[in-house]
């Protein structure tokens, strides 16, 4: 298992993260300690919904999951919940499946973009969430 990585996105918030990859994405812990109550979203690769011409661009977003898919790719990120666990149950909010447009021009491969995501309340205190991202080049 591959070390994990300490960060911290914002003051007062500190993030331990452990990423295990396989044969189809990568799963990801991230041990969240926080003083604030706050939103984070944990997100997928940017998926091209076409520019100058068709290709197929879909989306879905569904309970915990969202999946981006274009004729030549897809990408699905999903969180990943413990039936027996009330999920972030201090918050009272479950994480939810969401789907972000991007604004033009801000991909280096594609002008337009929208990236899958999965959206988490985040608590004050510590919690663990795990995301797992699944992609495919068709």
């Amino acid at each position: 298992m591959p070390p994990p990585v300490d960060r911290s996105p914002y003051p007062g918030i500190t993030v331990e993260t452990t990423i295990t990859p396989d044969a189809e994405g990568h799963t990801r812990v991230h041990k969240i300690t926080s003083e604030i109550d706050c939103v984070a979203y944990d997100c997928g690769f940017a998926v091209s919904r076409g520019d100058f011409r068709e290709i197929g661009f879909a989306e879905k977003v569904d309970g915990v999951s969202a999946l981006a898919s274009n004729e030549f790719c897809s990408c699905m990120v999903s969180a990943i919940v413990d039936e027996n666990v009330q999920v972030n149950e201090l918050a009272d909010k479950p994480p939810v499946g969401h789907m972000i447009t991007v604004d033009p021009n801000t991909n280096l491969l594609y002008t337009k973009t929208k990236i899958p995501a999965v959206k988490y309340h985040i608590h004050k205190g510590t919690q663990e969430i795990v995301t797992r991202v699944d992609a495919e080049v068709i």
